[in-house]
């Protein structure tokens, strides 16, 4: 109540103030006109006429008659104090023609604007008793002046913090829709807070808390911005491509790369890693250069893989060297396994590796002190040929990790292992009659290809529940072996698989077991496949890297390489492809000759679409005005340079 009596007082007094302020003026006017000296009858008559002008215009001074005599005429207008008290008077009385009332006033009528506001300060406690009248500006004025502290939600006012959980729940449009309410409403739907979540939603800065930006929805914008722009440098193949250095005197033997980092062995005994981010690449110090082994007597890397904190590779006479990079290039844990090593697994988010030779697994992990140690050797009826961790939260403890195992021998099975059990035996998650050919893991899932071995059975692919541990689908229409498959990168509920027929298929789990989209255009067997939610990418045995659009179920483009793609992997602006050889043979003849042996070095490139190549650097000239879709492979802005010159 003290609040409202407070506003009633303030209007009142500004009412009042506006009243003595006009009246005041028209005194003065007054005054002003009624002075001078006494004039014979001629000029009178000529002063009068130029008084009765200058009255009927705004801008009238008795001081300036003398250059009035050749003056003419004009339409009258409204005078100042009288318009500027109108004005004043539709703000407080909530006048909503006070546009068009300010044209039909004149001079004349001043008098009475004197009446009409001393009227409304009697009728004013009457106008603001009514509860349907709208509320007016000057209230209006006093909320956005508190920092809007109640907002208006139909009947009822919310305060703001109450206000504010509830647009908590709007995604993107709503808030675009809420902001075009009212003014008060849009400063709510504009709040730095919620676009940050919604930046958040999107998959954007998800590491920056909100205070570290002015406006989010500025970098929202941003964000949706460049990426229409990538979609658009994807489908037209606009970009940078590089091709990493290789290692002198070594053959490309296998690659790995997480975020921004890739790794890869060399048959040389070298590995290399690099930093997309600050384009640094530098060498890691193995065990046997340590020691000075002669580069001949060297074995060649059989496995690599990194996190974001460690590297690790392996090697053909069964060492195992692990990094910590970020902080140097030396060793922090080296051991030996007798037998060879068929496949390596790395914990997403931490320091903990495993190695399968054989019938054994070996796990090792880094303490809270930073010291390695082997966690446990767990075993299996069969020989295991693949192996994945199962992603779990950043910062879990080793023992809150689980392995999946698979075998490629006859009756063997899918197996399943938690480092924080006590004993070395694994749990068989499902009996296979058949050899396992690929395997991949999500955070609830896991998808292996299982062969065929009769002719009643078929190729397919076994999708079991983690916490369950039974098999929930089985994907069919394969006519050839599973070669490759992806379920950890793609849509929710969606998984790709590559097939030794050529062909690439999507599954869409919710719609049953077999395929909802299948593309054929590669010339051998599939090799890698990835897919988001418009796009696909694939890899062949054939050295061919194919880009697909999920919608319509056609190729984009295409690239070649000599040789097989090995490994493939995209995100939001790159995409890494790696062209191992199949040839195992090591060139030790002159390390430093960089031209002998290349079509058998292999190669890893590297594309970058956040950059436009095709027209930076060129003259006005060598570019095209023509706006059609971008041709097949090339841009065509470059086929008609000359559509602008007469």
């Amino acid at each position: 109540m003290n609040m409202q009596d407070d506003l009633e007082q303030f209007r009142e007094s500004w009412r009042r103030e506006l009243l003595d302020e006009y009246q005041q003026h028209v005194d003065e006017r007054q005054a002003r006109n009624g002075r001078g000296r006494r004039l014979d009858g001629g000029e009178h008559d000529r002063r009068k006429k130029r008084r009765k002008f200058g009255e009927m215009t705004s801008d009238y001074d008795p001081g300036e008659e003398e250059d009035l005599d050749e003056c003419k005429p004009y339409s009258p207008k409204q005078d100042i104090a009288a318009e500027a008290l109108s004005i004043a008077d539709g703000l407080l009385n909530n006048a909503n023609d006070t546009t068009s009332s300010r044209t039909s006033r004149s001079r004349d009528d001043n008098s009475t604007n004197i009446g009409n506001i001393a009227d409304s300060l009697d009728t004013t406690d009457e106008k603001s008793q009514q509860p349907n009248d709208p509320e007016n500006l000057l209230e209006t004025l006093i909320a956005d002046l508190d920092d809007i502290n109640e907002i208006p939600f139909f009947d009822i006012e919310l305060p703001r913090e109450l206000a504010m959980k509830i647009f908590d729940h709007l995604d993107m449009e709503d808030l675009k829709n809420c902001a075009q309410v009212s003014v008060s409403w849009r400063s709510l739907a504009d709040d730095d807070v919620l676009w940050c979540k919604v930046c958040h939603k999107l998959g954007y800065h998800t590491d920056v808390p909100p205070s570290d930006k002015d406006n989010w929805k500025g970098v929202v914008k941003e964000c949706l911005e460049e990426k229409s722009r990538l979609r658009s440098n994807w489908k037209g193949r606009i970009g940078g491509v590089l091709t990493l250095e290789y290692v002198k005197g070594g053959i490309l033997s296998c690659v790995q790369s997480c975020d921004s980092d890739i790794i890869a062995g060399y048959s040389s005994g070298s590995v290399k890693i690099w930093d997309m981010k600050t384009n640094d690449s530098h060498s890691l110090l193995t065990s046997h250069q340590a020691i000075g082994l002669d580069q001949k007597s060297t074995p060649a890397v059989t496995h690599v893989a990194t996190n974001r904190s460690v590297a690790m590779a392996t090697y053909r006479n069964g060492d195992v060297d692990v990094w910590h990079y970020r902080d140097n290039s030396s060793i922090i844990h080296n051991f030996h396994r007798d037998e060879d090593i068929h496949c390596i697994a790395m914990a997403i988010n931490d320091a903990v590796i495993a190695t399968a030779a054989g019938h054994n697994v070996r796990v090792d992990a880094a303490d809270g002190n930073g010291y390695w140690k082997c966690e446990c050797r767990p075993s299996t009826e069969k020989p295991i040929t693949f192996m994945k961790f199962v992603p779990t939260a950043r910062s879990s403890s080793s023992s809150d990790q689980h392995i999946v195992m698979t075998t490629d021998s006859a009756m063997g099975g899918i197996y399943f292992y938690s480092i924080k059990s006590l004993s070395n035996q694994v749990m068989k998650l499902h009996q296979l009659i058949s050899p396992a050919t690929c395997l991949d893991v999500d955070s609830q899932l896991i998808a292996c290809g299982v062969n065929a071995t009769g002719f009643q059975e078929t190729f397919t692919v076994k999708i079991l529940d983690v916490e369950k541990g039974a098999v929930i689908n089985s994907l069919h229409g394969h006519s050839w072996g599973v070669s490759c498959i992806n379920l950890a990168d793609s849509p929710p509920n969606m998984i790709i698989t590559g097939c030794r027929d050529k062909k690439v298929r999507v599954y869409d789990l919710r719609s049953g077991e077999r395929p909802v989209m299948s593309v054929c255009g590669h010339a051998g067997s599939v090799t890698a496949v990835q897919m988001d939610d418009w796009k696909i990418v694939s890899g062949g045995h054939e050295g061919m890297l194919c880009v697909w659009d999920l919608k319509m179920s056609s190729k984009l483009w295409e690239t070649y390489a000599r040789h097989p793609v090995r490994y493939c992997h995209f995100d939001r602006t790159t995409l890494i492809s790696a062209h191992v050889p199949q040839v195992e043979v090591q060139y030790h003849e002159d390390e430093f000759d960089i031209v002998k042996h290349k079509r058998q070095r292999g190669e890893i490139r590297v594309y970058n679409f956040l950059l436009d190549q095709t027209t930076e650097g060129l003259p006005s000239i060598c570019q095209s005005s023509y706006n059609e879709p971008i041709g097949y492979n090339y841009n065509i802005r470059l086929a008609v340079p000359y559509d602008d010159v007469i």
